[in-house]
Protein backbone atom coordinates (compact mmCIF):
# COMPACT_ATOMS: atom_id res chain seq x y z
CA UNK A 1 0.00 0.00 0.00
CA UNK A 2 1.25 3.24 -1.01
CA UNK A 3 0.28 6.89 0.60
CA UNK A 4 1.03 9.96 -1.08
CA UNK A 5 0.58 13.46 1.01
CA UNK A 6 -0.15 16.69 -0.72
CA UNK A 7 -0.21 20.70 -0.36
CA UNK A 8 -4.17 20.99 -1.61
CA UNK A 9 -3.74 23.93 -2.79
CA UNK A 10 -0.75 23.99 -5.09
CA UNK A 11 -1.03 19.81 -6.02
CA UNK A 12 -4.44 19.58 -6.53
CA UNK A 13 -5.81 15.91 -6.93
CA UNK A 14 -6.18 14.99 -10.56
CA UNK A 15 -5.97 11.87 -12.72
CA UNK A 16 -2.74 12.63 -14.17
CA UNK A 17 -1.36 13.61 -10.70
CA UNK A 18 -2.73 9.84 -9.54
CA UNK A 19 -1.38 8.35 -12.79
CA UNK A 20 1.79 9.83 -12.55
CA UNK A 21 2.20 8.82 -8.74
CA UNK A 22 0.92 5.59 -9.77
CA UNK A 23 3.91 4.94 -12.41
CA UNK A 24 6.90 5.16 -9.49
CA UNK A 25 5.22 1.98 -8.69
CA UNK A 26 5.01 0.90 -12.08
CA UNK A 27 8.09 1.47 -13.19
CA UNK A 28 9.89 -1.17 -11.15
CA UNK A 29 7.40 -3.47 -11.08
CA UNK A 30 8.00 -5.20 -14.57
CA UNK A 31 4.22 -6.22 -14.87
CA UNK A 32 2.40 -6.08 -18.25
CA UNK A 33 -1.25 -5.40 -16.74
CA UNK A 34 -2.79 -2.52 -14.11
CA UNK A 35 -5.93 -2.89 -12.60
CA UNK A 36 -6.64 0.40 -10.98
CA UNK A 37 -9.82 0.17 -8.11
CA UNK A 38 -10.97 3.32 -7.24
CA UNK A 39 -13.91 4.58 -5.03
CA UNK A 40 -15.12 6.81 -8.22
CA UNK A 41 -14.51 10.42 -6.99
CA UNK A 42 -14.37 12.97 -9.72
CA UNK A 43 -10.42 12.75 -10.40
CA UNK A 44 -10.82 8.83 -10.27
CA UNK A 45 -14.15 8.37 -12.11
CA UNK A 46 -13.56 6.32 -15.24
CA UNK A 47 -16.20 7.66 -17.30
CA UNK A 48 -14.08 11.31 -17.37
CA UNK A 49 -12.10 11.83 -20.21
CA UNK A 50 -9.76 13.28 -17.69
CA UNK A 51 -9.36 10.04 -15.94
CA UNK A 52 -9.58 8.30 -19.47
CA UNK A 53 -6.62 10.13 -20.43
CA UNK A 54 -4.45 9.36 -17.48
CA UNK A 55 -5.05 5.87 -18.26
CA UNK A 56 -3.75 5.96 -21.52
CA UNK A 57 -0.97 7.91 -20.47
CA UNK A 58 -0.24 4.95 -18.30
CA UNK A 59 -0.66 2.71 -20.72
CA UNK A 60 1.57 4.57 -23.53
CA UNK A 61 4.05 5.49 -21.01
CA UNK A 62 4.55 2.18 -19.53
CA UNK A 63 4.45 0.50 -22.84
CA UNK A 64 1.59 -2.33 -20.82
CA UNK A 65 -0.66 -4.84 -22.50
CA UNK A 66 -3.65 -3.92 -20.31
CA UNK A 67 -4.53 -0.83 -17.98
CA UNK A 68 -8.57 -1.74 -16.39
CA UNK A 69 -10.10 1.02 -15.04
CA UNK A 70 -12.52 -0.15 -12.09
CA UNK A 71 -15.19 2.08 -10.29
CA UNK A 72 -16.66 0.54 -6.78
CA UNK A 73 -20.21 0.82 -6.44
CA UNK A 74 -21.79 3.29 -4.12
CA UNK A 75 -22.56 2.61 -0.93
CA UNK A 76 -21.91 -0.37 1.19
CA UNK A 77 -18.34 1.25 2.10
CA UNK A 78 -17.46 -1.48 4.67
CA UNK A 79 -17.31 -3.80 1.59
CA UNK A 80 -15.10 -1.51 -0.78
CA UNK A 81 -11.69 -2.67 -0.61
CA UNK A 82 -11.10 1.14 -1.15
CA UNK A 83 -12.67 2.45 1.52
CA UNK A 84 -11.13 -0.23 3.93
CA UNK A 85 -7.63 1.50 3.34
CA UNK A 86 -9.44 4.97 4.25
CA UNK A 87 -10.83 3.88 7.30
CA UNK A 88 -6.82 2.68 8.55
CA UNK A 89 -5.73 5.61 7.64
CA UNK A 90 -7.91 7.75 9.96
CA UNK A 91 -6.12 5.94 12.50
CA UNK A 92 -3.01 7.46 11.61
CA UNK A 93 -4.99 10.95 12.34
CA UNK A 94 -6.40 10.25 16.03
CA UNK A 95 -6.30 12.63 18.15
CA UNK A 96 -3.77 14.27 15.60
CA UNK A 97 -4.24 18.29 15.73
CA UNK A 98 -1.78 20.05 12.86
CA UNK A 99 -1.17 23.52 12.10
CA UNK A 100 1.49 25.11 9.52
CA UNK A 101 5.43 26.67 10.85
CA UNK A 102 5.31 30.19 11.64
CA UNK A 103 7.20 32.23 9.34
CA UNK A 104 9.29 35.64 9.47
CA UNK A 105 6.61 38.83 9.25
CA UNK A 106 7.54 39.30 5.76
CA UNK A 107 6.59 35.77 4.46
CA UNK A 108 3.55 35.85 6.69
CA UNK A 109 2.23 39.30 4.56
CA UNK A 110 2.49 37.65 1.64
CA UNK A 111 0.06 34.64 2.86
CA UNK A 112 -2.17 37.35 4.92
CA UNK A 113 -4.55 38.33 2.41
CA UNK A 114 -5.65 35.21 0.66
CA UNK A 115 -8.73 33.43 2.61
CA UNK A 116 -9.37 30.44 0.17
CA UNK A 117 -7.47 28.16 -2.69
CA UNK A 118 -8.24 30.21 -5.61
CA UNK A 119 -6.92 33.66 -3.99
CA UNK A 120 -3.81 31.70 -3.17
CA UNK A 121 -3.45 30.51 -6.72
CA UNK A 122 -3.96 34.27 -7.41
CA UNK A 123 -1.43 35.64 -5.17
CA UNK A 124 1.50 33.15 -6.52
CA UNK A 125 0.26 33.88 -10.03
CA UNK A 126 1.54 37.68 -8.89
CA UNK A 127 4.00 36.77 -6.82
CA UNK A 128 6.22 33.36 -7.32
CA UNK A 129 7.57 33.57 -4.00
CA UNK A 130 4.31 32.62 -2.62
CA UNK A 131 4.11 29.15 -3.61
CA UNK A 132 7.57 28.67 -2.09
CA UNK A 133 6.33 30.21 1.06
CA UNK A 134 3.49 28.14 1.62
CA UNK A 135 5.50 24.67 0.85
CA UNK A 136 8.01 25.76 3.55
CA UNK A 137 5.48 26.36 5.98
CA UNK A 138 3.96 22.70 5.26
CA UNK A 139 6.90 20.88 5.45
CA UNK A 140 6.33 19.93 8.97
CA UNK A 141 3.18 18.67 9.51
CA UNK A 142 3.24 16.63 6.01
CA UNK A 143 6.37 15.18 7.66
CA UNK A 144 4.02 14.29 10.39
CA UNK A 145 1.46 13.07 8.43
CA UNK A 146 3.44 10.80 6.39
CA UNK A 147 5.44 9.34 9.76
CA UNK A 148 1.91 8.50 11.20
CA UNK A 149 0.98 6.72 7.83
CA UNK A 150 4.38 4.95 7.42
CA UNK A 151 4.05 3.50 10.63
CA UNK A 152 0.69 1.71 8.99
CA UNK A 153 -0.40 -1.76 7.53
CA UNK A 154 -3.19 -3.73 6.39
CA UNK A 155 -3.07 -7.49 6.36
CA UNK A 156 0.20 -7.81 7.19
CA UNK A 157 1.52 -5.36 4.46
CA UNK A 158 3.38 -2.25 5.66
CA UNK A 159 1.97 1.28 4.04
CA UNK A 160 4.78 2.87 2.30
CA UNK A 161 5.02 6.83 1.43
CA UNK A 162 5.00 7.84 -2.01
CA UNK A 163 6.65 11.06 -2.90
CA UNK A 164 4.02 13.60 -4.58
CA UNK A 165 4.64 14.66 -8.20
CA UNK A 166 6.10 17.14 -9.43
CA UNK A 167 5.22 19.53 -12.25
CA UNK A 168 8.03 18.28 -14.25
CA UNK A 169 6.94 14.84 -13.42
CA UNK A 170 3.41 15.63 -14.72
CA UNK A 171 4.65 16.80 -17.68
CA UNK A 172 6.55 14.05 -18.58
CA UNK A 173 3.70 11.60 -17.88
CA UNK A 174 1.52 13.73 -20.06
CA UNK A 175 3.97 13.07 -23.00
CA UNK A 176 2.41 10.32 -24.03
CA UNK A 177 -1.28 12.01 -24.89
CA UNK A 178 0.42 14.76 -26.72
CA UNK A 179 2.34 12.87 -28.77
CA UNK A 180 -1.06 11.30 -29.98
CA UNK A 181 -3.39 14.57 -29.98
CA UNK A 182 -0.98 18.16 -29.72
CA UNK A 183 -4.24 19.75 -29.25
CA UNK A 184 -4.94 18.67 -25.99
CA UNK A 185 -3.17 20.42 -23.48
CA UNK A 186 -1.93 19.27 -19.88
CA UNK A 187 -3.92 22.05 -17.84
CA UNK A 188 -6.87 20.55 -19.76
CA UNK A 189 -6.39 16.95 -18.05
CA UNK A 190 -7.56 19.13 -14.46
CA UNK A 191 -11.40 19.19 -16.09
CA UNK A 192 -13.07 17.05 -16.61
CA UNK A 193 -14.73 16.56 -20.30
CA UNK A 194 -18.09 14.79 -21.10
Amino acid sequence: MYVAVKDSIFQPSSALRHATENSQIIGSSGKAVVASITDGGPDHNVRHGQTQLAHISTFQRHNLDVVVGINTCPGNSWANPTESIMSVLNLALNGVSLSREEMSKEKEELIKTPTNMKEMWAAAEKNPDVKAVIKDSLQKPLSILNNRFSRLSLKGCQFQILPSASDKQIQEQFLPIHEIDESIKVDETKRQFY
